[in-house]
């Protein structure tokens, strides 16, 4: 896959025979420092690298020849089916040096056969040698050091030595090592694939009036699908006809079924568990939620997160440090083969995968809750969060505001005061001015449609000219801009709504106040558990910042048990997230497009209800693609759990490290005890991370 931008093109490969999480770092040092290329994201879990290079300078051929000197296969150029040979290479060529070596050691004790035994262990080391030798090549010509350059040094050492089963053993348990460690992170990459690769291969498709299987990527957009109990949907649409009980569980995280009826949106690879279904698709193919998110996860996988690449400019050092490390234990010791174990034991491996498999597992295990992580950087955000800001309206509360009265003043009529609103508010699209045509609608009124001139006042209200007669429908703030004086008895009926938790708008024409036109939210059924589960995962302030006013604000923040700050603009929401990050690191919960300035400025932006939303997608560093609030909680817990993974892990791959150094340099253990010891901390690194894939949301 390719890509555009500017006079820098964007290659994707999928690359095969990645021998281990070192071998990948060293060769995306090695196409770093190729001519044209700009920046190369190799992701070993994955097997994927994404290379950004100047055209002008190379070309994608030239990328993918350097990919294979040093025995890489890149995919876009194996065969759609792969031989049996080449799909089970590593496992055959190890049962093979496997054969040899066991053939050439019973040989050994036989004085006829003995000479025979030396050339089958001779051969079963040399052809174990071979790919970790051609690697190892590869990389010193590329300038740099990896785990196969230490092996290679130890194999070539224990041969000349005189000790060539040692040497083959050695080998031998790098390879099975490289076997169980791929066939490990398969299954972190098979897990992970499994929670987005769930759109339907065939519909249903309604032709000439008769229903026809077709395969999922023949629908078009308008095309109508039917879909039966147990069946996925295989578009983005409208259900035209029919009900359903519906799990999005593939799109939400929710697994509790959602009851849906015709005029209702429905998602590609959700599940119909009861009912039955036509649908018109309003997206196909790659416009489809589901294939947005399966983009952005694979993104966010090749987006190092800053401890990464900390501990990948470390690992760097590693080698020529335990080169020099095995020089003095040989000078010290006298002892060559306590030399060769230290070169053994020492390799980084486990140190290298610390990091990716637990950012793989950690962004693999949140896309399946229904929340999305747009790379390693903002896992790490996430996990050091200590206060969190919601906006109110569409995040704490349900955002379908509702109009629960009219008080005029004295003079006018109630009629009055709505119809002059429902004027002014029809050119809008404020959910005031939606629960106004809402309000309209159910009592039977329409609009007049006057010669109206519409102008939005962000964070105030509107003005408007209606028949050459200027109306203003705001806040107190509206007014008082326009030197608009509120009587005695509208600003009591305005605190006494305020304090019943409404939000009152004046309404005003020519200089005049006409009355207010009340409105109500409800505060979403979850939020009080959201704020809980914050609570209990030590968030040291949760605030509420909104536009309205304060009467209002503290009626929803006492409910809640949290603080706010009222009547602000949005201007004035971000100066109180940079208060906020003068004491915390402050993630930002909105609904992704009216608070996309406070979202960009807090150390971590979090956007509501995402599902079928593009711009809550792109505005914010972590999408919740369910109106769930309790996913916020999620999105922290699992980010702290995949930093602690990281550290754990960082941790035993050291520590582990320097035992098993010591040990070598010392002669407690020798070459094959330490071979296996290198491949068990490799594998326990992968699989400490694997564990986030089991992560249960507390409830």
């Amino acid at each position: 896959m390719s890509e555009k931008n500017g006079r820098t093109r964007r290659i994707t490969l999928t690359i095969g025979g990645l021998h281990c999480a070192d071998c990948a770092l060293s060769l995306e040092k090695m196409l770093a420092h190729l001519k044209g290329v700009r920046e190369v994201n190799l992701n070993y879990i994955y097997e994927t690298a994404t290379i950004s290079y100047d055209p002008d300078l190379t070309a994608p051929g030239d990328i993918m020849r350097a990919i294979g000197r040093p025995g890489y296969r890149i995919a876009e150029m194996k065969r759609e089916h792969p031989s049996f040979l080449t799909e089970h290479y590593e496992s055959i060529l190890l049962i093979f040096v496997g054969a040899l070596l066991l053939c050439g050691w019973i040989f050994s004790y036989f004085a006829s056969l003995r000479s025979a035994g030396l050339i089958l262990t001779l051969a079963g080391a040399l052809i174990a040698l071979y790919p970790i030798a051609r690697s190892a090549v590869a990389t010193l010509l590329g300038r740099n050091l990896n785990v196969d350059v230490l092996v290679t040094l130890a194999v070539i050492a224990a041969l000349i030595i005189g000790k060539p089963l040692e040497a083959g053993l050695v080998a031998l348990i790098m390879l099975l090592g490289e076997v169980l460690e791929d066939f490990t992170a398969d299954r972190t990459r098979l897990a992970v694939r499994r929670l987005l690769d769930i759109g339907p291969t065939r519909a249903g498709l309604i032709r000439d009036g008769k229903e026809v299987s077709v395969p999922a990527a023949e629908v078009g957009v308008g095309d109508r699908v039917i879909i039966r109990p147990g069946e996925r949907i295989p578009v983005d649409g409208v259900i035209v006809y029919g009900e359903a009980s519906i799990n999005e569980a593939a799109i939400t995280g929710e697994y509790l079924p959602t009851d849906k009826a015709a005029g209702a949106e429905v998602f590609t690879g959700t599940v119909v568990e009861s009912g039955a279904l036509e649908v018109e698709a309003a997206k196909v193919g790659e416009d489809t939620t589901l294939a947005r998110i399966r983009t952005l996860v694979q993104d966010a996988q090749q987006k190092k997160a800053p401890v990464q690449r900390i501990m990948a400019r470390y690992a760097a050092w590693f080698v020529p440090a335990v080169i020099i490390l095995a020089l003095g234990v040989w000078g010290f010791t006298g002892s060559i083969i306590q030399a060769i174990t230290v070169l053994v034991v020492a390799c980084p491996c486990a140190l290298v995968l610390a990091t990716p498999t637990a950012v793989a597992a950690g962004i693999g295990s949140a896309a399946g809750k229904g929340v999305l992580i747009k790379g390693g950087s903002y896992l790490e955000r996430a996990g050091e969060v200590n206060a969190v800001a919601f906006d109110k309206t569409g995040t704490l509360t349900t955002g379908r505001v509702t109009v629960a009265g009219v008080v005029p003043a004295e003079g006018y009529q109630k009629e009055d005061v709505f119809l002059i609103a429902l004027e002014a508010e029809r050119l809008s699209e404020h959910p005031l001015a939606r629960a106004i045509l809402v309000e309209a609608k159910r009592k039977g009124v329409s609009p007049r449609k006057l010669r109206t001139e519409f102008k939005s006042r962000r964070g105030l209200g509107i003005e408007a000219i209606i028949e050459g007669q200027l109306v203003l429908i705001g806040n107190r703030h509206l007014m008082l801009d326009r030197g608009w004086g509120i009587p005695h008895d509208m600003e009591e009926a305005l605190r006494a709504h305020e304090q019943k938790g409404e939000t009152p708008v004046i309404v005003g024409r020519e200089g005049e106040i006409m009355g207010i036109i009340t409105f109500s939210d409800t505060l979403r059924p979850e939020a009080k558990e959201a704020v809980s589960r914050l609570k209990r995962l030590g968030i040291g302030r949760i605030i509420m910042l909104t536009g309205d006013n304060p009467h209002t604000a503290s009626a929803i923040a006492e409910r809640l048990g949290i603080d706010f700050r009222a009547n602000l603009l949005p201007e004035e929401k971000v100066e109180a997230i940079n208060d906020l990050k003068r004491h915390y690191s402050v993630a930002m919960v909105g609904d992704g497009i009216n608070d996309a300035p406070a979202l960009a400025q807090a150390d971590l932006g979090i956007a509501m209800g995402a599902a079928g939303s593009e711009i809550a997608i792109e505005v914010a560093d972590i999408a919740l693609m369910a109106d769930d609030l309790t996913k916020v909680a999620t999105a922290i817990d699992l980010s702290r759990r995949s930093l602690s993974r990281i550290k754990y892990n960082f941790i035993f791959a050291v520590v582990f490290n320097v035992g098993a150094i010591a040990l070598a340099a010392t002669g407690v253990i020798g070459l094959i005890t330490g071979a296996v010891l290198h491949q068990f901390s490799s594998l326990a690194v992968i699989l400490n991370s694997a564990l986030l894939l089991a992560y249960k949301e507390k409830r």
